[in-house]
């Protein structure tokens, strides 16, 4: 018996120095071992001894991911299952299960730095990318775009030079003078697209307003947009704003040229603990699990979703058209 509590005592000092969250169950969910790091990292007011014979089920809350895995784990034979982010008010926790006899083990690891880490790169990379945007636009709007401007202004008056007897002349002016507006007019676009004026100056909603009008003009689709009335309360930083805004972007350009829908609803909407953009069309629709691969553009729109902490879903039938939604937490 004595050699039985050594042995006991000897592992309840290990499980206290572990610095991973560990906690021992029965089929039952009743706790059977617990140290302290999992008391602090699930946030339980109360010792380890306090907890013990106590059901774990009663002390993980709002953990809807954590509740169902170890639910389904426990009736269908301890199958092991892990996991890898899970957020908890302000930290983020790694989890993963390990089947014992007549119960199971779950493992718990603190990984809010490696999570801030990681976001905190991604998000240095996007503001790098977008200073290289905001260059490169001022190079083009600054540059290229006087010199059309000048190229122009010459051909014009070269036109009026001849104007009463060189006819041809007058032709061939006149073309060049409408590919001089075209290109113009595509280097404007492309310095909106490279770095969008009317975010920096009216505003997300507003932005993404006049992205919509603008397609409204330019293609056969009817495009809706909606904000809700709380969302003038929600306050983003800038680089929230854009990634928001690129997001949008690229979903409402993939609708547009993919979706062959006729009608195209983009909403924006702020709730008490987080920002929702959702878009849906009335298109063709396709197989959402079919993972033929990732173009360009949705992987930005993870990456920018990840860099927020946000979550990303795309639900999708043939025939029955397209809804993408972001949600990020506030």
């Amino acid at each position: 018996m004595q050699n039985f509590t050594e042995a006991y005592e000897f592992l309840v000092s290990i499980f206290g120095a572990s610095p991973f969250g560990i906690i021992a169950i029965d089929l039952a969910g009743e706790i059977t071992l617990i140290n302290q790091k999992a008391i602090d990292l699930l946030n339980i007011p109360l010792t380890p001894n306090k907890v013990i014979d106590r059901n774990i089920f009663d002390y993980l809350g709002n953990m809807d991911e954590l509740v169902s895995s170890l639910n389904s784990s426990l009736k269908k034979g301890r199958r092991a299952f892990q996991i890898a982010e899970l957020a908890l008010d302000d930290c983020y926790l790694s989890i993963r299960t390990e089947p014992i006899l007549n119960g199971q083990t779950i493992i718990i690891e603190d990984i809010t730095q490696r999570v801030n880490a990681e976001r905190s790169a991604l998000n240095a990379i996007l503001e790098a990318q977008e200073k290289e945007r905001q260059r490169l636009a001022s190079e083009i709007h600054d540059g290229l775009g006087p010199l059309l401007s000048t190229i122009r202004l010459k051909t014009e008056s070269l036109k009026e030079r001849h104007l009463q007897n060189q006819q041809f002349m007058q032709e061939q002016i006149g073309d060049i003078i409408e590919l001089i507006d075209t290109v113009a007019s595509d280097t404007r676009d492309i310095s909106h697209a490279l770095s969008p004026a009317s975010l920096r100056k009216l505003g997300l909603v507003a932005a993404l307003r006049h992205l919509c009008e603008k397609n409204n003009e330019s293609s056969n689709i009817q495009i809706d947009f909606y904000a809700n009335e709380q969302i003038k309360n929600c306050h983003l930083d800038e680089q929230t704003k854009l990634n928001i805004y690129r997001i949008g972007q690229e979903l409402l350009n993939n609708a547009i040229k993919y979706s062959q829908a006729s009608h195209i609803y983009l909403q924006l909407s702020c709730y008490n603990d987080h920002l929702s953009l959702s878009i849906e069309d009335n298109g063709k629709g396709f197989q959402a699990n079919n993972n033929d691969g990732k173009g360009i553009g949705l992987s930005n729109i993870e990456t920018r979703t990840q860099a927020m902490g946000g979550n990303f879903e795309i639900d999708s039938q043939v025939g029955k058209g397209v809804c993408a939604s972001l949600n990020v937490p506030l």
